[in-house]
């Protein structure tokens, strides 16, 4: 991800959720899903 995207979820919480699991999904093998 980009910095300017980053800082910008940084400053949004909620926005920490779905970039969490982002990473998550990132970080998991999903090759069949």
């Amino acid at each position: 991800p980009l910095p300017s995207n980053h800082m910008r979820i940084a400053l949004s919480p909620p926005k920490i959720g779905n970039y969490r699991v982002y990473v998550a999904y990132r970080n998991l093998p999903v090759n069949g899903k």
